[in-house]
């Protein structure tokens, strides 16, 4: 496995400079906008070599290769969701000893469309502009919704799926790798059943170092959360959102 390191103190504190000053200008702009503007202008010129690893990891991605890499809540593993075929899933299940029947949720870019992914004719319209206005509130952020699946989706096998838009105030690097992905990508944690997160290099490689072709993390416990996301469902019956952790 191919280790990434980077700083996520430093590099968060250069995003904010960079809100800073588009606030200034007193523009209005969105979190892709701002993580295009910061890819442009802080990678590109202060960190080349780390965009070149990160761009060189979402290629593998892309190839289904699997990865891990610290998210916006923990360590994690990354491996692409393939929507109609459930076979790089099932790979993932067996490399973390997990029972297929309790499926990973998925992380998807800024800007996705994620109503390709939910039945949509599962939900009324008053329904769906109820949960359209937690989505508004909540998303990008550290929140996980279950929404009903779409059919076309071969995995998860059941009826509903787990997805989250990770923001970039909790890491814009992950953005970064997300959005050169550019499709959604499934992301448990980084470890076995009933085991702890993996945090240090040395036990990471050591449990999956010849399983993974790339990691990308920081191994500052300091600048790290390394806290899994809320999870909420919809109480569409009430209008009202359950918070499951």
């Amino acid at each position: 496995m191919k280790i990434i390191e980077f700083n996520l103190k430093k590099i968060q504190q250069r995003l904010l400079d960079l809100q800073q000053s588009a606030f200034e200008k007193k523009k209005d702009i969105s979190q892709l906008e701002l993580l295009l503007s910061f890819k442009s202008k802080v990678l590109e010129q202060k960190y080349p070599q780390l965009l070149a690893s990160i761009e060189e990891m979402a290629i593998e991605l892309n190839k289904e290769k699997k990865c891990a890499s610290l998210s916006d809540t923990i360590n994690g593993f990354l491996i692409v969701h393939k929507l109609e075929d459930d076979t790089f899933a099932k790979k993932l299940h067996e490399l973390r000893k997990r029972d297929i029947t309790k499926p990973f949720l998925s992380v998807l870019p800024l800007g996705f469309d994620y109503k390709s992914m939910i039945k949509q004719d599962g939900y009324s319209t008053q329904e769906f502009n109820f949960i359209s206005q937690y989505l508004d509130k909540y998303w990008p952020g550290r929140n996980t919704f279950i929404f009903k699946k779409n059919k076309n989706i071969k995995y998860p096998a059941g009826e509903n799926i787990a997805l989250r838009m990770p923001s970039i105030y909790d890491n814009i690097i992950f953005c970064t790798l997300l959005h050169l992905v550019n499709q959604p990508l499934l992301a448990p944690s980084l470890n076995y059943p009933n085991q702890e997160v993996l945090t240090t290099q040395k036990e990471i490689e050591n449990t999956f170092g010849s399983k993974l072709e790339y990691g990308l993390f920081d191994f500052n416990q300091e600048n790290t959360q390394n806290k899994a996301s809320n999870l909420y469902s919809f109480l569409l019956d009430k209008h009202q959102l359950n918070k499951i952790r």
